[in-house]
């Protein structure tokens, strides 16, 4: 604004200076600019003349190069020669040789098959004749009745046994049996329900980073420990069991707000989850552990009313979702 200002009191101070007369000075040199232009306009018709002079000159140049081209290539005809259609040659024919073989070929040559027409099959000729075995060739002269007894027992089946158990070396033995219990108690023992859970997961819980790692015990118990990892420390926030009392499965779980822990009986179990159920009051009636292909899984504690405890739990159901860390 303070520059408009400057500007507007400059022209207000100034205003007499436009009704002023100009000088001749003023007019002489106004009549030198207006010269020089008029100048400038007479050459400026030329402008169209030169640029026709250079198109004209470019098309020379141009038909000058095809010229040149074609008086090159008529010099040098095999340079562009063009493709000439040729005319297969007749065979004479040939010595009555080979005229009967290919008559033969002919002759004998296989039927092609009839494609898109259902009445025509293919069939193959089969011959129902067993074959004739092979015989045995008569002993030579100066063979002994010895000689073909021989070649008799050689020629007969003998059954592919093992040799008795005798003729093994002792750590031979003991290394055979040793394979062989081992490979009897793998069929005799039974399949582990709860493999798909060995390893570390990870998740989220309640806005933190969480892992579980779980482990075997023993052949019928599981532990899992749940913890956060500050840096390179871990915090063990909780640690979990799953084990076979009695050849029933237990699920152990801390409790909710308290320091001991509750177990939870197997109810129902298949390939995709298992429930644990128990009674307690204030405290989870069922612990679910959801399996989401091989590498997720959920652990759901489900409430059958509303508790008093100091988690408190909305809708009755919590769930943690966890993921498998590595392969």
């Amino acid at each position: 604004m303070k520059d408009d200002q400057k500007l507007f009191d400059l022209f207000r101070d100034n205003e007499h200076k436009l009704h002023e007369y100009p000088s001749a000075d003023a007019w002489r040199r106004l009549e030198q600019r207006l010269d020089a232009h008029r100048q400038r306009r007479r050459i400026f018709p030329l402008r169209p003349f030169s640029m026709a002079a250079s198109l004209v000159l470019l098309i020379g140049l141009a038909g000058l190069f095809a010229w040149i081209t074609q008086g090159i290539q008529k010099e040098d005809p095999a340079g562009s020669a063009h493709f000439v259609v040729l005319e297969d040659l007749p065979l004479p024919s040939g010595p009555d040789f080979y005229s009967q073989n290919l008559n033969a070929g002919r002759q004998y040559a296989q039927a092609a098959l009839e494609e898109g027409n259902s009445q025509k099959r293919f069939r193959v000729n089969q011959s129902r004749q067993a074959p004739e075995p092979i015989k045995k060739p008569a002993p030579m002269a100066g063979e002994t009745d010895d000689l073909v007894a021989l070649e008799e027992v050689r020629e007969s089946k003998i059954a592919a046994d093992e040799p008795p158990a005798e003729s093994y070396p002792a750590p031979v033995m003991k290394e055979k049996a040793m394979v062989e219990e081992a490979a009897s108690s793998a069929r005799s023992a039974p399949a582990m329900p709860f493999d798909w859970l060995i390893g570390t997961w990870r998740g989220n819980d309640q806005g933190s980073e969480i892992y579980e790692e779980w482990s075997y015990l023993n052949e019928g118990q599981l532990r899992g420990i749940t913890y956060t990892m500050k840096g390179n420390k871990k915090k063990v926030v909780e640690e979990s069991e799953i084990r076979n009392d009695n050849g029933v499965w237990n699920y152990v779980a801390p409790a909710q707000g308290y320091p001991p822990s509750n177990s939870y009986s197997l109810q129902s179990l298949d390939s995709d989850q298992a429930i644990f159920s128990n009674a307690v009051p204030d405290q989870p009636q069922q612990v679910i552990l959801q399996r989401n292909g091989d590498r997720e899984y959920s652990t759901i504690l489900q409430y059958e009313a509303k508790t008093d405890s100091l988690v408190r739990i909305e809708n009755q159901q919590a769930v943690r979702k966890m993921r498998r860390v590595g392969n």
